[in-house]
C-alpha cells in the first residue's frame, strides 16, 4: 500500500524533473539547470556537515545510541 503511493510519487516527480528541465534549458540556456543542481549540491552539503553525525571508529551500537539521543551512560546494550 504505501510502496504504491512511493512509486507514484517518484513517477511524477521523475516527470516534472525532466519537463523542468527542458523548459529551463529552452527558456534561459543550460547553464541554469546546471546552476540550480550545484546550489542544492552545496545546500546539502552544508545540510550534512551542520546535522549528520560523525561515524568514524564508532561501532554499530555508539551510533544507534547517539541518533536515540540517548546518554551512552544510561543505555544498556544487549549484545547479540
Amino acid at each position: 500500500c504505501c510502496r504504491l503511493f512511493l512509486y507514484i510519487y517518484f513517477a511524477v516527480m521523475a516527470t516534472a524533473v525532466s519537463k523542468l528541465f527542458q523548459f529551463t534549458n529552452d527558456e534561459y540556456g543550460l547553464y541554469v539547470p546546471f546552476f540550480v543542481f550545484s546550489a542544492f549540491c552545496a545546500l546539502s552539503l552544508i545540510y550534512v556537515v551542520i546535522f549528520v553525525p560523525e561515524t568514524k571508529n564508532k561501532t554499530l551500537e555508539q551510533i544507534q545510541i547517539e541518533l536515540k539521543a540517548v546518554d551512552a551512560n544510561k543505555e544498556s546494550v544487549t549484545k547479540l
